[in-house]
């Protein structure tokens, strides 16, 4: 099978206690070798910061507050056409929050590549074992 892949730029907002909120562009990124994962590719001046959320948790944070722990998803009560994340690392939080339609219609891309319920289909779980195996030894 040949593997495929999807992108989309957009900006979210970081929102802090004081001052306005920061707009940081972002890319989200799907691959199927990887069919579980949707990946935020925050594009900042010094560095790139990765964070790697699973699909059906972003497509649920679309519609109500899910996710348990360091992340969380929901609709933004303040403007329903937003989706709010907060990242929990430590003792710091951070809360971002982008276009509710543009990320849902990102996730209905991935969705169209690689349909819920298929994505073990597109694993090489063979292949990943014997990466594995042949490094332990």
């Amino acid at each position: 099978m040949q593997h495929v892949t999807a992108r989309t730029s957009t900006t979210v907002l970081m929102h802090t206690r004081v001052g306005p909120a920061r707009r940081i562009p972002v890319e989200l990124r799907y691959d199927s070798r990887d069919p579980f994962v949707i990946t935020f590719a925050f594009l900042l001046s010094k560095h790139n910061v990765l964070w790697a959320l699973g699909r059906d948790l972003v497509a649920a944070g679309l519609i109500a507050p899910t996710g348990d722990g360091d992340v969380m998803l929901h609709p933004r009560s303040e403007d329903a056409n937003q989706v709010e994340f907060h990242f929990t690392g430590g003792q710091d939080t951070s809360m971002l929050s982008a276009s509710l339609a543009e990320v849902a219609d990102f996730v209905d891309r991935t969705h169209a590549l690689v349909p819920m319920g298929h994505e073990k289909c597109w694993l090489d779980l063979d292949g990943e074992l014997v990466k594995l195996l042949s490094s332990t030894g």
